[in-house]
């Protein structure tokens, strides 16, 4: 099995096309991947596959969909105000069953805090509140959607305090130590397990795509299946196969890997 696991962030839309929407991007994504004939299946296959040893019991090639940072246009359809109406990822992927008769789930990552979500919206986002918790447990029951964790506040600039212990931000390799790590880790996903369970609460995806070596070598190897967390992502390209590490599992990630459907069409033939 060669799993390709791809990333889209909706808040990327600073436009309406393939370029500066990455609402654009999956819906013209998706139609590729039907024409290459990669079956889309939920992230939560290719975990089970990987950690049981049975990824035969998959096709060879495979992709599954992610998302980051848990913006409300994962879910609901919202006029933005600049760029007017948006279709949410909830329906592209309806959009394209009823299109083509295939079903397509798809995981994200959200960020725990209450405070470090507001404090995002207020100075990232113009104070327009697309940051929510409200939908997490309509979209697991949708059955379209799994709700995973990409840590307590990001690490993110915007958020203050931040649960690093000399305040740095922008990089989750500073979280360096097990009050910091179990924080952003295990207190992130009991609460979103709280809020919405289901069964990809305990699987990490590195804010920024950055995995801290004390993170991925000692917290999680120790600590991470006694907290709930079974595996972890970064944002290094390269698909899955039966030797990638559980602490460092790889992803693509749309606008940074790929900017066009051709582009992800030959990652497919690398």
């Amino acid at each position: 099995m060669r799993a390709y696991v791809l990333t889209y962030h909706s808040g990327n839309l600073t436009g309406n096309d393939y370029a500066t929407n990455n609402l654009v991007a999956l819906a013209q994504d998706l139609l590729q991947l039907r024409a290459l004939s990669i079956p889309v299946v939920p992230l939560n296959a290719i975990v089970a596959a990987h950690l049981s040893g049975a990824g035969t019991r998959l096709p060879a090639r495979v992709a599954a969909i992610t998302l980051d940072d848990g913006l409300d246009f994962d879910f609901d359809d919202l006029v933005h105000p600049l760029h007017g109406p948006q279709a949410s990822v909830r329906t592209v992927l309806e959009r394209h069953e009823r299109a083509h008769g295939l079903r397509v789930h798809a995981t994200t990552f959200v960020i725990a805090s209450p405070q470090a979500r507001r404090q995002i919206a207020e100075r990232e986002m113009l104070n327009h509140q697309w940051i929510g918790d409200h939908w997490w447990a309509a979209a697991v029951a949708s059955g379209r959607f799994d709700i995973g964790n990409h840590g307590w506040d990001h690490v993110s600039p915007s958020a203050s305090p931040v649960g690093q212990r000399d305040g740095k931000t922008g990089s989750f390799r500073h979280v360096e130590t097990f009050e910091d790590a179990d924080l952003q880790v295990r207190v992130a996903h009991e609460f979103i397990a709280a809020k919405a369970p289901n069964p990809a609460t305990g699987y990490f995806a590195y804010p920024y795509g950055d995995a801290s070596d004390y993170v991925a070598d000692e917290y999680l190897p120790k600590h991470g299946e006694r907290g709930g967390t079974i595996v972890a992502f970064t944002g290094n390209p390269g698909p899955l196969h039966a030797g990638s590490d559980r602490w460092r599992l790889p992803r693509y990630t749309c606008g940074m890997d790929w900017h066009s459907t051709d582009e992800l069409a030959r990652i497919f033939r690398d």
